[in-house]
C-alpha cells in the first residue's frame, strides 16, 4: 500500500513513526511539506519502528527484534522540516530501505558545533550484527541540517547518488565499521 500525500503543508505535533514496509509519496520537493512543530529533545520528523510496535505502544529502538526490523522502506518527493535543532530522520536497524527526492531541511546556525541528532538522518543501529544497512539516497537535498547524515553506530552499505548539501557543518560523519 502506497500513502500518497496532496501538495501542501503539513504540520505535525509529534513524530511521524515508520514501520517495515512502508511507502510514502509526495507531490515533490517543495511542494509536499511535512514539518515538525514539537519543542523537545530527541524528536524527528519521521523515525523508523519495529514491525511489533503498535500505534501508542512504539518498541523502543534498543528492543527492537531483528526478524521485524524496519526495512524496506521508501520515500520519495517531499520535504522534511524541523523548525528547531532536530533530526529530520531517525533512522534505526534499517534495512534495504530508499529515499527518492527528499529535503531534508533543518534551522542549523552556520558556525556553531552541531550536537548530534543535529542532523538530516541519523542511522543507528543495535550492534554491529544487527546494524543499518542498504539503505539509499538518491537526488536528495541536505540544507541547514548541521550534519547532513551522521552515525556513530556500525552501518553498511549506505549509498548517496546525485544528491546535494548546502549550509552544513558535515555532510557526512559516518562511522567506520568495526569487524
Amino acid at each position: 500500500m502506497i500513502l500518497h500525500f496532496e501538495p501542501g503543508e503539513y504540520l505535525i505535533s509529534e513524530e511521524l513513526r515508520i514501520p517495515p514496509y512502508a511507502h510514502l509519496v509526495g507531490s515533490g520537493i517543495d511542494s509536499t511539506i511535512i514539518r515538525l512543530t514539537a519543542l523537545g529533545s530527541g524528536l524527528a520528523v519521521m523515525r523508523t519502528v519495529d514491525g511489533n510496535s503498535t500505534p501508542g505502544s512504539y518498541i523502543a529502538f534498543g528492543s527492537m527484534s531483528y526478524l521485524s526490523r524496519p526495512r524496506f522502506i521508501h520515500i520519495e518527493a517531499m520535504t522534511l522540516e524541523t523548525g528547531t535543532n532536530f533530526a529530520c530522520v531517525f533512522l534505526d536497524n534499517a534495512d534495504s530501505s530508499t529515499f527518492d527526492r527528499v529535503k531534508f531541511q533543518g534551522v542549523y546556525n552556520n558556525g556553531d558545533i552541531p550536537q548530534t541528532d543535529e542532523a538530516g538522518v541519523v542511522i543507528r543501529s543495535s550492534s554491529g550484527l544487527f546494524r543499518s544497512e542498504n539503505v539509499q539516497f538518491h537526488s536528495c537535498i541536505w540544507n541547514d541540517t548541521g550534519f547532513g547524515v551522521y552515525s556513530n553506530y556500525d552501518h553498511n552499505d549506505i549509498s548517496f547518488n546525485n544528491c546535494v548539501f548546502y549550509r552544513l557543518y558535515d555532510g557526512l560523519n559516518l562511522s567506520l565499521i568495526h569487524i
